[in-house]
């Protein structure tokens, strides 16, 4: 059983379409055919019926083509007088108009021959045998023209300036070129005539020196400089105590290779207490000691606490 929608619907009653108001073009009006009174459709209708709207149609259109009224002229084949339907009509009938010349004799501007051609061809028809003929003609007149013109520029009257003069604005050119291309010298600020070159062949030596120093002075606030100069430092020791062979080894790096535990003993010795003189504070210890023979090398380095080494001293440690 389906649902009741009338309630949806809505339907437009009597008295709203009889209070509907009608627009103003909405009255009878004639018609412009057969005159009788007819009420319109739309706005613009202004005939009643179908008939009348082909009659108004055809009305329409045999006003549009009728002869507009231009001056009577005379036909240039049978010289009858005539008035023409369009502004230049030149023939009064259609055999007038299949009567004329459809060709010309043309005297050719470039070969110098007679020809006939078609009179109703392109522009130089009437002046050239042929579409070659035109544009050689064209082109020979172009030189010409170009050469004339070359005369004449070559002709003009010259100028008389003084050699003094031009030698000046050629100086002075050469200069705008040159600083154009000119940059200041890096070390002393001057201008550097040159455009491959930013310093003079005198200042480089101390321009290099000055950049040096201050790459030093910067490289030595690097973490790079500090680890490296640790490693520079054991290394001379080492040699000042006679080892054969020593490397740059940063103990840094055997400290926290050994995760901070003395090889001796086992206990843990803290970072922060390198440097001090307690007893697990971190060193580093040569397995073999450099008076027996032995290395600075990584091999040979272990991380042991102060008290171990201390004890230790210059002995093996599996001597112990």
């Amino acid at each position: 059983m389906t649902a009741d929608n009338s309630a949806l619907l809505s339907f437009v009653s009597k008295d709203k379409t009889n209070s509907y108001e009608q627009p103003e073009w909405k009255v009878p009006k004639p018609c412009v055919i057969c005159g009788e009174l007819f009420l319109p459709y739309q706005k613009r209708s202004v005939v009643c019926s179908q008939d009348c709207r082909l009659v108004h149609v055809a009305n329409n259109n045999r006003a549009r083509w009728q002869p507009k009224d231009h001056p009577e002229t005379n036909c240039i084949i049978c010289n009858t007088t005539f008035k023409p339907r369009q502004k230049n009509g030149k023939y009064c009938s259609t055999s007038c108009s299949n009567k004329r010349l459809r060709t010309v004799v043309v005297d050719c501007l470039a070969c110098k021959r007679v020809v006939r051609r078609n009179a109703h061809g392109s522009r130089d028809a009437k002046q050239y045998c042929s579409k070659q003929c035109a544009v050689d003609h064209k082109v020979a007149i172009n030189e010409e023209i170009r050469a004339l013109r070359r005369i004449a520029e070559n002709n003009k009257p010259k100028a008389v300036v003084n050699t003094c003069v031009l030698n000046e604005i050629r100086a002075i050119k050469r200069i705008a070129r040159a600083a154009r291309v000119s940059k200041s010298c890096k070390h002393c600020g001057e201008i550097v005539y040159s455009k491959y070159l930013l310093l003079h062949p005198n200042c480089r030596k101390e321009y290099e020196k000055t950049i040096r120093l201050a790459y030093r002075q910067k490289y030595k606030h690097t973490e790079v400089y500090k680890a490296n100069k640790k490693a520079w430092r054991n290394k001379r020791k080492a040699l000042e105590r006679g080892a054969k062979v020593a490397e740059n080894v940063n103990p840094d790096f055997i400290l926290e290779r050994d995760k901070y535990r003395c090889y001796i003993c086992g206990i843990k010795t803290p970072k922060k207490l390198r440097g001090t003189f307690e007893d697990n504070a971190p060193e580093v210890d040569h397995i073999i000691p450099l008076s027996k023979g032995g290395l600075h090398v990584e091999s040979n380095l272990r991380c042991a606490c102060r008290k171990c080494n201390g004890l230790k001293s210059d002995r093996v440690y599996q001597l112990i």
